[in-house]
């Protein structure tokens, strides 16, 4: 766990179901609600210091979030739109449209967001995992829980070693951003599609707002990566990008930072707009403006 970065101490545990998947085989919406039910119930018992979470898996319908999401103390979500989305080059897109579904379902309860381990024709990549993880926490979710280990416990980055490189700074980042990340809730998602630029913001109570600001000229796809040595996710990195930021009123803009590398951003303001200089966009940058007057 050192290694990779994952925490030892558990907030929550997850209830063995697979409420969708299980009601989909079954054909009947609720089938598994009296045994779920049942079994929080013990748990809370057992150990009432604990969060007790549900799995949505992939086959979702709206009928299992009215269901479950309310007898849940948290949902995990596990959206697998790489093999399992409608359209492989927007998958990505998919992916994040869910975390949004699963954090409007649960809400006020916390999401935790699951990676895709499976792999059909390739295995999720190392920077695709990195953008959706910060993606998902941009929109809401409160956790990220991996479930890799479930291929082969001994050598689970044996065919995708790009994810076995990220993960250990992936998970460092995230818990180094938490004081940021805990308290953050979604506001605004906004894409210019004449710069292929998406820019997510969340609110960190009143210490300041986070934006991800996203590269949108990108391809991706399903097929072969040979392991992760020949990427499918492709960017065309932009040079010199300017993001424009509507200031909301609570906000008395500091200086835009990236949070984790600590590089200072250019920014110029006019009126109630602050602009934001990226020197360069590969696949996604955070901008983290600190509220100078809380």
């Amino acid at each position: 766990r050192a290694a990779f970065a994952i925490d030892d101490a558990r907030a929550f545990a997850r209830l063995p179901f697979d409420v969708v998947c299980d009601d989909t085989r079954a054909g009947r919406p609720g089938e598994s609600a009296p045994a779920v039910a049942a079994a929080r119930l013990a748990a809370f018992r057992a150990d009432p210091s604990l969060l007790y979470g549900i799995d949505f898996c992939t086959a979702l319908y709206d009928a299992a979030w009215n269901i479950y999401a309310p007898m849940a103390d948290f949902v995990i979500a596990k959206p697998y739109r790489l093999h399992w989305g409608r359209t492989a080059s927007r998958w990505i897109e998919e992916e994040i449209g869910a975390v949004d579904l699963a954090v409007a379902a649960a809400a006020p309860k916390p999401v935790v967001w699951v990676p895709d381990r499976f792999k059909r024709r390739r295995h999720v990549e190392g920077r695709e995992l990195e953008l959706l993880a910060w993606c998902a926490a941009l929109r809401g979710a409160k956790g990220v829980r991996h479930h890799f280990w479930l291929n082969d416990r001994n050598a689970p980055f044996a065919d995708c070693r790009d994810v076995g490189e990220t993960l250990p700074r992936l998970n460092r980042a995230l818990a180094d951003l938490r004081p940021v990340l805990s308290p953050l809730v979604p506001d605004s998602a906004r894409t210019d599609r004449r710069a292929a630029v998406s820019v997510l913001e969340g609110w960190s109570g009143d210490a300041g707002a986070l934006l991800l600001v996203r590269n949108l000229r990108y391809r991706t796809d399903e097929e072969p990566d040979d392991g992760g040595r020949a990427p499918r996710f492709r960017t065309t990195p932009a040079e010199n990008v300017a993001v424009p930021y509507p200031v909301p009123p609570w906000l008395h803009p500091g200086q835009p930072v990236d949070p984790i590398a600590g590089e200072r951003y250019p920014s110029a303001r006019a009126g109630d707009v602050l602009t934001v200089s990226l020197p360069r966009l590969d696949v996604f940058r955070l901008v983290w403006i600190p509220n100078t007057q809380k």
